[in-house]
């Protein structure tokens, strides 16, 4: 928890440079050319990750695993890079609004970034799967550690556009070379692709899904850049980005989370597997939601202190983004669950529903006409309305699915934890009628006051215990997490084996 905390701080310094130093138009341009190419990124995928991690957890053998999710990886990769190429050649001819030649170009390079970073996934996936987070983390913090530092010299030397393209395959490359080393230690015996119909019989059931979802994440962003100028995309993805940090916190629960299910429901034992989901969907509730309540209540004051008096707009879509955000994380979970326990094609018809769900929303939201037809033309306005309704319909039916799989009912301790957010954040409301938020620090007092109320009422209504304390002080132990990342990183052969 500890490095996606400092990813997170990182990544957020690299926001707030380009945000203060790029146009909005220029930061759109970034923003919608990282969408277009996440979105063919599920090419490179296509659930054989996930499948990785399922049979390396399952306790497979690992040379055989890793040789083979290899040799995936490498052809789904130059499958993607030929994709997009032949996605950029039909967008040029087709839409001047989306892709000019100066935005191609960017979009080549970083082309380069999304290969690197496909590349290192399978060293990040193989220890995901072997709940050696310590050095996929340590793999994961390597990007931001070299892209922030060249991001803040060349944004104040006035470099331009493409050297902040640049800027992203240098931290791609730091990032693959620390995977190249530590998966090189665990002294793999490289072999032929012996597991590929194994596999295949559980990626490709995934596939759809799995595209699926990244289109999902990215569409909004898409849709943006095609019907409004970019200036818009930025208005919208500079607070989607803003919010992702936090999101990095499910992402980590994630991680743990799916290989624990699938080993819970290979033995039975879902009683256990009711009992994991419920304390992580508890905890990143706990973690977030002070966080949220403080975006609602000073959307605009914290999009302009943040990002600059350019992206006032931005507080526009704040509120909507911070409660489909929290309603996300709590969702990983339930996702988790599904994967965990086999039920792809259950998961494969949750994502599709969501998709159509997500495509109509913004057709009717985000352009003014669309087919000849008028639409609301709300834009990124109406792209934040629509990712808001989105998860809430997801998270029904998740809870809906989950509950027939399992009996899995949602933690009642959510509710306690939603009605002590909304009166945190009408004793904020009140309070700024005489101290106002109009400075960073006084936001940053604002947050300690929304986490101090939050945690306290919880104490006092016995919903947070001194069991919970202790929880976060042992994953905020640096000196522990010191430890395990030396023993992590100096296990031998012997040690993999076992």
């Amino acid at each position: 928890m500890l490095t996606k905390g400092i990813s997170a701080v990182l990544g957020l310094a690299g926001l707030l440079l380009m945000t203060r130093y790029l146009s909005t138009e220029q930061y759109g341009t970034i923003t919608w050319t990282l969408a277009f190419l996440t979105m063919f990124n599920s090419v490179a995928d296509l659930g054989f990750g996930t499948a990785h991690t399922k049979r390396v957890s399952e306790g497979h053998d690992l040379d055989a695993c890793v040789s083979t999710f290899a040799y995936v990886k490498g052809l789904l990769t130059l499958a993607m890079v030929l994709l997009v190429l032949l996605a950029v050649g039909i967008l040029t001819i087709t839409s001047e609004q989306a892709l000019t030649a100066s935005s191609v170009q960017i979009l080549l390079i970083l082309l380069i970034y999304q290969v690197l970073g496909a590349l290192t996934s399978i060293a990040t996936t193989t220890f995901d799967a072997r709940v050696q987070t310590a050095k996929s983390q340590l793999i994961f913090i390597c990007d931001p550690l070299v892209r922030i530092p060249l991001l803040a010299v060349v944004l104040t030397g006035g470099l331009g556009i493409t050297s902040v393209a640049h800027s992203y395959i240098a931290g791609g490359i730091g990032a693959i070379a620390v995977a190249s080393y530590l998966i090189s230690k665990e002294r793999i015996v490289w072999q032929r692709p012996t597991m590929i119909h194994s596999y295949a019989k559980w990626a490709i059931p995934m596939t759809a899904a799995v595209i699926a979802g990244a289109v999902i994440s990215q569409l909004p962003i898409m849709t943006i850049g095609l019907f409004w100028p970019k200036s818009d995309v930025a208005y919208y993805s500079s607070s989607l980005f803003l919010l992702s940090y936090l999101g990095i916190l499910g992402g980590s629960m994630m991680v743990l989370l799916f290989p624990t299910f699938s080993k819970l429901s290979i033995e039975g034992r879902f009683d256990d597997v009711r009992k994991a989901s419920k304390m992580g969907e508890r905890y990143l509730s706990i973690i977030s939601l002070p966080i949220v309540t403080v975006i609602m209540v000073f959307p605009s004051q914290i999009a302009v202190m943040l990002f600059g008096d350019e992206f006032l707009n931005a507080g526009k879509v704040l509120p909507y983004l911070a409660a489909a955000t929290y309603i996300g994380l709590l969702n990983l979970t339930v996702s988790a669950q599904i994967l965990g326990m086999n039920r792809v094609g259950l998961y494969m018809k949750w994502m599709y529903a969501n998709l159509v769900l997500m495509v109509i929303l913004l057709i009717v939201l985000v352009p003014s006409r669309v087919l000849g037809m008028n639409a609301l033309g709300l834009s990124y306005q109406g792209a934040a309305i629509a990712s808001t309704i989105s998860a809430i319909v997801s998270y029904a039916i998740a809870r809906w699915l989950t509950f027939n799989l399992t009996r899995a009912k949602p933690d009642p301790s959510i509710l306690k934890h939603i009605v002590t957010a909304a009166l945190v954040a009408l004793i904020m409301y009140y309070a700024s009628s005489f101290y106002a938020a109009s400075h960073w620090y006084d936001v940053a007092v604002y947050l300690l006051v929304s986490l101090g109320a939050f945690l306290s009422i919880l104490y006092i209504i016995k919903e947070f215990t001194a069991q919970d304390i202790r929880f976060f002080l042992n994953n905020l132990n640096i000196g522990k997490l010191g430890r395990y990342v030396k023993e992590e990183l100096s296990s031998d052969e012997e040690k993999r084996r076992q």
